[in-house]
């Protein structure tokens, strides 16, 4: 019988550590309620032409430059925070590689736009989109034609 260390010891450590253990499973819960509702919100009020914009455009299209900065800093701060908590959910309960993947999506990190459009792309996701959008009484997401140039005027070809 393979003799393990004591750190090794899941049972005991979980006994130990029961706050620890109930607050994230509590908060695993939270974020997976949170992404189930928020994920189709979020996708249903997207403008239909927002992959067709430019990172420029976008930002314009929020009204004030300074509002459109703002709300630059506050997606990457949540995304921050959302990378942060599925690093931490890797080792803890909790959908870690999804919560990840979220806050890559959510942030201004270089080549999203091109992942998101490969993700979009997908026949059975943008059959999924679609449909979230129609449900919110939405038209179908545009995307751009695959390998057409990204919108100019941003500085940053594959940002957004």
């Amino acid at each position: 019988m393979l003799d393990f260390p004591s750190w090794l010891d899941l049972p005991q450590w979980f006994q130990a550590h029961q706050e620890w253990v109930a607050l994230s499973a509590g908060l695993s819960l939270v974020m997976l309620v949170g992404s189930a509702v928020a994920l189709p919100w979020l996708v249903a009020r997207l403008p239909e032409d927002y992959f067709l914009r430019s990172r420029r455009q976008r930002i314009r299209a929020s009204g004030h430059p300074v509002r459109g900065w703002a709300i630059a800093i506050a997606r990457n701060g949540l995304g921050l925070v959302l990378i942060l908590a599925g690093l931490a959910m890797l080792v803890l309960p909790g959908q870690g590689l999804i919560t990840i993947l979220a806050g890559i999506l959510v942030a201004d990190v270089p080549g999203k736009r091109r992942i998101a459009l490969w993700v979009l792309r997908r026949p059975g996701v943008s059959a999924g989109v679609d449909w979230l959008r129609a449900r919110g009484g939405h038209a179908p997401l545009r995307l751009p034609p695959h390998g057409a140039p990204p919108p100019s005027g941003d500085g940053h070809p594959e940002s957004g």
